[in-house]
């Protein structure tokens, strides 16, 4: 999947950082970076988790 597909906004922080140079960054570097994507990978899940949970509750009140 590539940045068409994903219609990053211009200025997004996801656009900046899909867009930063690993070529001057060490292997240490490299590997705390995927560490630190791996945890926001999983808090964005949750927060994905927590906002489908508020919307089955909505749409249930209003059934």
């Amino acid at each position: 999947m590539d940045e068409e597909e994903l219609a990053i906004s211009k200025g997004s922080p996801l656009k900046l950082l899909s867009q930063e140079d690993l070529e001057l960054d060490s292997v240490e570097l490299l590997e705390q970076r995927i560490l630190l994507l791996k945890k926001e990978i999983e808090r964005s899940k949750d927060a994905i988790s927590h906002k489908q949970s508020a919307l089955n509750l909505a749409n249930n009140i209003f059934r």
